[in-house]
């Protein structure tokens, strides 16, 4: 009898442990009804601030991590055959628009500009949310948007990257054979 709730006592743990560490982070997106693009190249503007972080860069430095966000979107995208340019501003960087005057396009499709919105710690963990928007460069319109709220701090790179990849694909901005960094949190 003992060792019977032994057992079931370590496999409740074990399903509590793997429970923690997945995924709980939430996308909601709105599509222009009558975009049909097709994206062969991407733009991708980032604001980051200093919200991002990894689990490596938290051990050593202590620093944010968007390169890794950048490297992840770039490998992602790759994967589906869309190239991809980007530029990520400064964390201390000014508060204005600066995509304009300092960012060739160099025959960008589209641009996508995440920024974040919103950061906060509490009784659920470290949650950051995002702003998602890509622009169509032909019509100059903004043709879609998504909130992402990250739940998953020390991956945070890898958990943006899938959840936007994700959903993108969801909403049929990139083709199915896009690969997301594989979830091993």
């Amino acid at each position: 009898m003992f060792l019977g709730n032994i057992k079931a006592a370590i496999a409740v743990a074990v399903l509590l442990s793997v429970c923690a560490c997945t995924s709980s982070s939430t996308v909601e997106s709105n599509k222009s009804a009558d975009y049909n693009g097709s994206i062969k190249k991407l733009f991708l503007f980032t604001n980051l601030g200093k919200t991002l972080y990894s689990q490596s860069v938290v051990e050593s430095t202590q620093e944010t991590d968007p390169a890794a966000f950048v490297a992840l979107m770039r490998s992602s995208l790759g994967s589906c055959g869309i190239a991809m340019d980007s530029f990520a501003r400064p964390a201390d960087g000014p508060a204005h628009n600066i995509l304009p005057q300092h960012i060739p396009l160099q025959g960008a499709d589209a641009i996508l500009e995440i920024s974040w919105t919103r950061e906060r710690t509490g009784g659920q963990g470290h949650i950051t949310d995002y702003l998602a928007s890509l622009l169509d460069v032909q019509s100059k319109t903004v043709v879609w948007k998504a909130t992402i709220e990250l739940k998953q701090h020390f991956k945070a790179p890898e958990e943006l990257t899938s959840a936007l990849i994700n959903r993108m694909k969801r909403d049929g901005l990139i083709g199915a054979n896009c690969v997301p960094p594989k979830s091993d949190w």
